[in-house]
């Protein structure tokens, strides 16, 4: 496989918009968040298709570039680090996001309405900077 520098945008762009959107939820109080079934699932929902992002984008850099694939969601972001597309500080805070992702596709009957609220108000960042890392070593390969 061939990395395809515009599936990375296209995605990109996508985790671009989601992550705008969980911003807007970001404001709202924690009271309401956790009272609001809409909200929560906004927030819920908004968290998993990043998460996924994240892990599409990384899988097809890896496995399109670097003619590597990993087991694990867990491996995606530790590989990415080790290859030089991510900076090992931003690889060590995106560690929990492969189990964030899994407690949202498989633990969701039992999941903290405050830890993702928590998610929403500290870990978008994260998305945000993964984005521009990203982008940056694509722009190296020009």
């Amino acid at each position: 496989m061939v990395l395809k520098k515009e599936t990375v945008e296209s995605r990109l762009q996508f985790l671009k918009e989601t992550v705008e959107k969980l911003e807007l939820l970001s404001t709202v109080p924690e009271d309401r968040f956790i009272a609001s079934h809409e909200k929560y699932w906004l927030g819920e929902h908004g968290l998993h298709l990043a998460a996924e992002a994240v892990f599409d984008i990384g899988n097809h850099i890896l496995v399109g570039h670097f003619g590597e694939r990993v087991a694990g969601y867990d491996q995606v972001m530790e590989r990415l680090g080790q290859k030089g597309v991510l900076q090992k500080e931003l690889v060590g805070r995106f560690a929990r996001i492969g189990g964030f992702r899994n407690i949202l596709v498989h633990e969701y009957m039992e999941i903290d309405r405050r830890k993702v609220y928590e998610r929403i108000q500290k870990g978008l960042g994260d998305f945000r900077e993964f984005a521009a890392q990203i982008l940056r070593w694509l722009d190296g390969l020009s």
